[in-house]
């Protein structure tokens, strides 16, 4: 093996071992929504978007803000350490899947505190409200930041399998199985659907937020096998 293939090796193990870490910690922190059934029994688990946990008139608000705002910032560090692999070819998968990872952690931030004014699935005026445009104005950017989140989140789940060694055909299963289930949430959402299942837009989130979830950590165990492969080499 020549030498330059050597300092190749190095230089990826290092950023692949980090990104590990803020995926790892990113995904646990991205868990919270699971126990949100059991904190606030009211909210339909087949209707309400995770979101609305959050809103201001709803108990627990300030736990899932917190763990939001802590998914954010460690996605965006996973942003950089795949930045910093990408070094001087920002226009590569790495390159682009870091903007990704960057983008969708600063919004899913800035998600968590521009937060809606009520929660439309539990309160009747709420939703009337909603629909006549009689919320405030962090009401109605909360809809822009959270479609940013999930391109944001797009761009490496669709594009960093490439770079995957061992665990790539899992990875893309789990890949496209997200993308079946967003684009049933972003079809449903379109309230075109009212009364069939296709309206289970909290269900197909809860389902797109799961596996996404399950991705990170996809390619946080295979950067970790990969990284220890890469040292062993490089030591040799």
């Amino acid at each position: 093996m020549g030498r330059a293939s050597v300092l190749n090796h190095a230089h990826e193990a290092t950023p692949r071992r980090w990104r590990a870490v803020f995926l790892a910690v990113a995904s646990l922190a991205s868990l919270t929504w699971a126990f949100a059934g059991i904190l606030n029994p009211q909210m339909s688990q087949l209707h309400a978007f995770i979101s609305e946990y959050s809103a201001r008139d709803q108990p627990w608000r300030y736990l899932f803000q917190t763990t939001d705002v802590i998914m954010g910032a460690f996605l965006c560090l996973a942003g950089v350490a795949t930045l910093v692999w990408a070094g001087h070819r920002p226009l590569t998968p790495q390159g682009w899947a870091g903007i990704g990872f960057v983008a969708g952690g600063l919004f899913s931030v800035v998600d968590a505190l521009v937060t809606m004014d009520c929660s439309p699935d539990r309160s009747t005026a709420c939703k009337a409200a909603e629909d006549a445009g009689h919320v405030s104005l962090s009401h109605i950017l909360h809809v822009g930041t959270s479609t940013i989140v999930v391109v944001g989140f797009a761009l490496p789940i669709l594009l960093l399998n490439s770079t995957m060694t061992r665990l790539r055909p899992v990875g893309l299963v789990v890949a496209w199985a997200w993308v079946v289930f967003t684009l049933l949430n972003g079809i449903g959402a379109l309230d075109w659907f009212d009364g069939t299942p296709m309206d289970y837009t909290g269900l197909w989130q809860r389902f797109s937020l799961s596996l996404g979830t399950l991705w990170w950590l996809t390619l946080a165990a295979d950067d970790i096998l990969t990284s220890r492969a890469q040292r062993r080499m490089t030591i040799c």
